[in-house]
Order: C-alpha cells, then structure tokens, then sequence
C-alpha cells in the first residue's frame, strides 16, 4: 500500500506565521495538513475532521483561531470547514491528481497487453507505453522549465527546440517526441494548471494515444518543418480540441 505524504519544509516551524504560534496550535495545523492530504479535498477540512485527528487537545477554538488570526486556515460562514490557505501552493489539486492516476492506469493497461502480430501504420501500445514513460521522466526533470518563457523564443533555441524533449523514442522521426512534447507544453500553459509538468505528462500520454498516427503522417509529409509549424498543424486540425 502506498503511502501519503505532505510536504514539509525543514524550515517549516522558523516560518513567519508559524513562529508566532503556540505549539499546540502548531500541531492543530499539521494535523489538518495530514486530513486533507487523507481526504483528497483540496486543502478543505471540517471541524470534525480535526478534532478526529487530535483527539488530545482538548479544546480546539482558541487553537483555531490561532491559525485563522495568522492566515493559515480561513473559516466558512458557518464555522463547520476550515480551507488551508497555501494547500494547492505546496500539493497538486484532486482533479491533477486525478488525471495523473488515469494516465498511469491507462499505460498500465497498455503495456499489460500482447503486442500485436502485424505492426500497425502508427505506435504500438509498447511503444505508446516507453514514449510515454520517457516523456514522463523529461518533463518531470524539466518541470521548472516549461513555465519560461524564453523557452518558446526560436530565435533562443532554434526552430526545432522550444523546451521540448529533444531524444525520440519510436525509433523514426526525431521531431516525434520533441512534437508531443511542446504539444503538451503549450496545453499546459493555455490552461494556466497549478502543476504544469503533472499537466503536460497527462496530455501528451493522451496525444500518443489518440494521435500517433497522424503524427507520423504529418512528418513524412513535410521533412522540412519545423517542430513549432507541426504543433501549429495540430492545434489547427479538427481533433485538437478533443486531445
């Protein structure tokens, strides 16, 4: 069984905020941090859940308030749920985990499957499979990097470069994973996601998928475009606003 995690820095308790509470309110708030990690809510807690989670406090509302007063939780109307103000600053949301959890499933399955007799026009589920794990790895090790914007200025990085990964993995075309992944990049910053290298890892498994072969048609058919013309070419064509 996998287990949870929240982040937190080895500076956590020299925090401004932080400091200035009382220790008591201090693992209130850890305590709420570990709920909501639990719960998948979005950093959304009720006051229930809190006193679940801290059984041994005693009396909570002074502590409440504590981290209400110093901005780390906000109370709704009604006093029943308390928000983690930073939560998705430090955490991805429910619905990017979601799609990260989907996107593994889906290559899990994939890769599960015997390869087929005749090899197909575009990739194999196998070959879907390693493209998209090696995508997975350099966008994650380029996380920091897709939000640049000097990372999609040709005249920095050639016409071929833009921030995508530059190694193909099909075995064909070098401009293949190099297209999927500025694909991807650019949906990422369109939709303006919290997580945009979790984002991106999700689309362009999707993009192999549903895409591929099309991909491959649109290189053979122009050899001399450059990697930020083909993503033109797609984002352009009818099926990208399904991709």
């Amino acid at each position: 069984m996998s287990r949870e995690y929240v982040p937190l820095s080895t500076s956590f308790f020299e925090d401004d905020k932080v400091i200035e509470l009382s220790p008591l309110a201090q693992l209130v708030f850890v305590g709420s941090l570990c709920v909501a990690k639990r719960i998948e809510s979005d950093g959304q807690v009720s006051l229930a859940q809190i006193r679940r989670e801290c059984p041994n406090v005693g009396d909570l509302e002074p502590l409440l308030d504590e981290l209400t007063t110093h901005s780390l939780l906000t109370r709704s109307e009604d006093g029943t749920t308390f928000a983690i103000v930073a939560w998705l600053r430090w955490n991805s949301s429910v619905a990017e985990i979601k799609a990260r959890r989907e996107y593994f499933a889906e290559i899990g399955r994939k890769g599960g499957q015997r390869r087929r007799a005749t090899k197909p026009e575009g990739p194999t589920d196998e070959e879907s499979a390693t493209l998209s794990a090696s995508l997975s790895t350099t966008l994650k090790r380029d996380a920091k990097q897709l939000t640049r914007p000097d990372l999609t200025r040709p005249e920095e990085n050639g016409p071929d470069q833009a921030g995508a990964p530059a190694v193909a993995t099909n075995g064909t075309d070098p401009r293949f994973d190099r297209v999927v992944g500025l694909f991807s990049k650019r949906a990422a910053d369109k939709n303006g996601v919290k997580n945009p290298a979790s984002y991106a890892i999700s689309v362009a498994g999707g993009l192999v998928k549903e895409r591929g072969v099309e991909i491959q048609q649109l290189l053979k058919s122009r050899p001399s475009a450059s990697v930020e013309q083909l993503v033109d070419i797609l984002e352009k064509s009818p099926r990208a606003a399904t991709s």
